[in-house]
């Protein structure tokens, strides 16, 4: 856990630091999990907050730390009702504009802190979540490159550029495996057996990936670039370094890599990101012919639903199921 979210999570209440403990301990969800927990939590003991108090008693705290500490106390929580759950998911939808999907994020969350309390600290008598249904969400088909687009934007990438080797590697290895981006900036050198590559997905459930032979070529490629590099290497462990600093590329300069290759091809709108080329894996990869329960082991989807999204996604290959029907020659002369 990185310094700056341990700090954070020391400055809440008790009651939320041992639900956070619980979920990275117990539950052993990553990193990431407890860091989204941690923020919808924090945002919705504001709330509790502004209902609570008055501006001016608001005001007087030098910082929100200090606040939430104050009262979110064990007994502010056991006065918590169902029409407090539902006023402030009235808030997220009408103040913060949040879709039915971030609503209903936050609504497991917050129900999942209140189980905690009920029966594991047993300092609630009812869970105020209890009965309260999930928003009615609008099922929105994934963005995809097509094959064409992806080529382009591979052959957009500059060999002359200093991190060329690295940044083509990271981005066929989105659009070959459909890798999530925390599972690929966590890969280390030791999880890599010849053509096989385990990572560890939601959950912490690990699961082999397989480079086909462009992908072990471009491994191979960047790997005599990570070793000829002038900067000394720190985690010496780790797949991907930053040529600059010599650590683990981060999160957020993955993400510039794929923006600015996008942008290279005019591809730039709201709703496209690395996750885009995860589902331009999945969607080539039905296409082509491989089946859904095949795909939902390839992505690491824990529920088949997930998965089924890419069936719609691939109109082509509907349409070649319709005219597979014998009674789709009927008529022919």
């Amino acid at each position: 856990m990185n310094d700056s979210l341990a700090l954070k999570i020391d400055n809440s209440p008790l009651v939320l630091r041992k639900f956070l403990n619980h979920i990275s301990v117990i539950e052993n969800r990553s990193e990431q999990t407890v860091k989204a927990y941690y923020f919808e939590l924090h945002h919705f003991f504001i709330y509790l907050c502004s209902q609570k108090l008055s501006e001016k008693e608001i005001s007087e705290y030098e910082n929100l730390y200090l606040m939430i500490n104050d009262n979110i106390t064990d007994g502010y929580l056991n006065s918590i009702v169902r029409d407090d759950i539902l006023n402030y998911l009235y808030y997220l939808k009408e103040k913060k504009k949040l879709t039915a999907t971030s609503r209903n994020h936050a609504l497991s969350v917050i129900s999942k802190f209140f189980t905690y309390c009920e029966k594991y600290l047993k300092i609630l008598s009812i869970n105020p979540c209890n009965g309260i249904p999930y928003a009615k969400a609008e099922k929105k088909l994934p963005f995809y490159l097509t094959l064409e687009e992806c080529t382009k934007m591979l052959d957009s990438l500059d060999p002359s550029k200093e991190n060329y080797e690295r940044d083509y590697f990271i981005i066929l290895f989105f659009m070959s495996t459909g890798v999530r981006l925390s599972e690929l900036v966590s890969i280390d050198l030791s999880d890599i057996r010849d053509n096989i590559v385990f990572v560890t997905g939601k959950g912490s459930k690990d699961r082999k990936v397989v480079m086909n032979r462009a992908v072990c070529f471009a491994l191979d490629e960047y790997l005599n670039w990570r070793s000829a590099i002038r900067t000394p290497i720190y985690d010496k462990k780790a797949l991907l370094i930053s040529s600059q600093t010599g650590k683990r590329l981060k999160v957020r300069r993955v993400e510039e890599i794929v923006k600015n290759a996008l942008k290279a091809i005019n591809i730039d709108k709201d709703g496209i990101s690395v996750h885009t080329l995860r589902h331009t894996a999945a969607t080539l990869m039905f296409s082509n012919g491989v089946e859904v329960r095949t795909l939902q082991e390839v992505l690491g989807h824990q529920n088949l639903n997930t998965t089924q999204i890419y069936v719609h996604t691939s109109s082509n290959k509907i349409e070649e199921a319709f005219n597979m029907n014998p009674l789709s020659k009927k008529g022919e002369v």
